[in-house]
């Protein structure tokens, strides 16, 4: 029997693409023509269609523009056109501050995720004081949770600075409220908000008038230095308005418990709340959770913390920081209602959420989440599915769960938690069944990567292959495969970049590392671990990516290192308290009270 060779080409894609811009850059086989404002761009309908679903929508949904050769397109800047007809043929394109919001514009209205993608990644490296605001907004008004989300929480970091810029008063009402109504807050005391409200709503006194008193109420009126409030009684626009009458009822009850009642202790209250999150915080410190997991035969369901400040892992959690140091008001983590291991975990700002896995007797559906502020664990809706080794990641604000293992077989559904009526539901399938693969989220979009699978016969494969989920779309996209197969390895993102580490192939453990570059659709190799390591987890904490726990193919392991990406160095890190063996590991946040408000 004759031996079968299969020949990949790598170059065949690129060749492609290449040859196909030539015969565009001639006007060769070109069978469309797209006409803005006179000006016009000679193309191929199939490339069109293939890079844009609108294109795809005009060509072949029966629309009249179907069987025409020549297109006038309305309400586009042709310039900005052309460079993206170019991004079709190359995937190339230069963005700059002056025509990257054109260009988002019509990457939405094209829906070219990849684009918007980019668009969205130049604008998030690019913050600054003076144009988180029209960032902010734009991407709020486009629906564009991803950046919403980050740019928001620069703005609550760089607010002193925001409301000295000059757009400041330009400030929509909605946003405003929102940005008064966070607990996280960066300002020196609530005199600057004060202040900032006072200077927005005089830039056009009148109109905004009606939003004076809900902006007002978010602050606490009692924590503004008496000297800033006495400076406002003689502003002739507040006279007869409900602030001035607010700030006398301040000043009065202030001078009150000082001077009458000499209550010092309630007046220390007053203006330095802190205890269990019940006062403004300007910044937040990040803690570690080393969550579930096996140890000796035995799943586990305790929980341990580290953070800055720690000399070691603690089963106990800080109720807050302050001056870099974990207050004395400490609280001790309780355990999972569920011991497990080898289940999902993913968590969003206080929040860890953990779904399936197994207690070594059984495959688990269950689903629950941990939140720092009450320190307790709450049961969320079942998972259709009971699933070990699945991946689950927040996107647009919404958790998703991806593969796994069931029962039967091996998933590639994939299954979304709708928060507000505690359900869940399926969206597009993977292309490829996985489980104990990795799952991130970059730029708006998921991707998974390798794991392990059957191709029917009841035979694990292990996969180097990736998939990419296009939320626009919603579609999974085959990207491009690392260069080792590999399951229950680390994977981290950060920045535009994804990090898999470890893990092993069958009879092979790993130590070696990838990094993949989300902008290029490449992979390339960086230092390796100091030691082989599977099934275990990674989390994300100061910018450098931590790994604890796992196997490291003789015995079960409790040592935690962690990789600093700006050097492409590992570094020691304290060992956990417990050896874990598919454990989960997640990034939360405790407020940190650099001065008090």
């Amino acid at each position: 029997m004759s031996s079968v060779y299969k020949f990949h080409d790598g170059l065949h894609p690129i060749c492609i693409l290449q040859s196909l811009f030539e015969l565009q850059n001639t006007g060769s086989l070109c069978d469309v023509t797209l006409v803005v404002n006179g000006d016009e761009i000679r193309a191929h309908k199939a490339v069109l269609a293939s890079a844009s679903p609108y294109f795809r929508a005009m060509f072949t949904s029966g629309l009249t523009e179907t069987m025409q050769d020549r297109i006038v397109l309305h309400e586009m800047e042709f310039p900005i056109l052309r460079d993206i007809i170019s991004f079709f043929y190359t995937g190339h394109i230069d963005m700059t501050e002056e025509n990257v919001y054109v260009m988002l514009e019509m990457a939405d209205f094209l829906q070219v995720s990849a684009l918007q993608a980019a668009c969205s990644h130049y604008l998030l490296s690019a913050l600054s004081a003076s144009n988180c605001l029209s960032v902010y907004v734009r991407a709020s008004l486009r629906g564009d949770k991803y950046t919403a989300y980050r740019v928001f929480r620069y703005l609550l970091l760089n607010f002193k600075a925001v409301m000295e810029e000059e757009d400041f008063v330009l400030m929509p009402p909605e946003a405003l409220l929102k940005v008064l109504s966070s607990q996280l807050l960066n300002v020196s005391h609530e005199g600057q908000l004060l202040e900032g409200v006072i200077r927005w709503w005089k830039h056009d006194h009148s109109e905004r008038f009606k939003y004076l008193k809900p902006l007002i109420s978010k602050i606490s009126l009692e924590q503004v230095p008496m000297e800033l409030l006495l400076s406002f009684k003689s502003d002739p626009l507040l006279a007869d308005t409900e602030l001035l009458s607010q700030i006398k009822q301040t000043e009065n009850f202030i001078l009150e418990l000082r001077y009458e009642k000499r209550d010092i202790k309630a007046l220390w209250d007053i203006c330095h709340k802190k205890s269990l999150w019940k006062g403004r915080y300007g910044m937040e410190q990040e803690v570690i959770l080393a969550i579930g997991g096996e140890s000796s035969g035995i799943a586990l369901g305790s929980v341990e913390c580290l953070t800055s400040g720690y000399d070691s892992w603690k089963c106990i959690v800080p109720t807050y920081i302050h001056e870099g140091e974990p207050c004395e008001e400490t609280r001790v983590i309780p355990t999972m209602h569920h011991a497990r291991f080898c289940a999902a975990v993913t968590a969003r700002d206080h929040e860890v959420f953990v779904i399936g896995g197994t207690n070594s007797s059984s495959i688990l559906d269950m689903a629950e989440y941990y939140s720092i502020q009450s320190n307790v664990w709450c049961d969320l809706a079942r998972l259709p599915v009971a699933v070990l080794g699945a991946g689950a990641v927040f996107l647009n604000d919404q958790l998703y769960v991806v593969g796994g293992k069931g029962k039967m077989n091996y998933e590639n559904r994939t299954w979304v938690y709708e928060e507000h009526h505690n359900t869940w539901h399926e969206v597009c399938p993977m292309i490829k069944r996985r489980a104990h693969h990795g799952v991130v989220a970059v730029g708006g979009a998921i991707y998974t990567i390798g794991g392990v699978s059957d191709d029917g016969d009841g035979k694990d494969t292990y996969l180097k292959c990736m998939e990419r989920y296009d939320h626009g779309r919603s579609r999974w996209f085959a990207m491009a495969p690392m260069h080792e197969k590999r399951s229950s390895f680390g994977c981290a993102a950060l920045g535009e970049f994804i990090y898999v580490m470890g893990g092993n192939a069958g009879e092979f453990w790993l130590k070696a590392v990838e990094r993949y570059d989300t902008l290029t659709n490449q992979w390339s190799y960086m230092a390796p671990m100091s030691v082989v390591r599977s099934n275990f987890s990674t989390t994300v904490y100061n910018n450098r990516i931590y790994c604890m726990g796992g196997h490291d193919s003789v015995h079960y392991l409790n040592s935690v290192e962690k990789f600093n990406p700006n050097t492409n160095r590992w570094h020691c890190v304290n060992s956990m308290q417990v050896r874990r063996f598919g454990m989960g590991a997640a990034t939360l946040f405790v407020p940190f009270y650099k001065q008090t408000l």
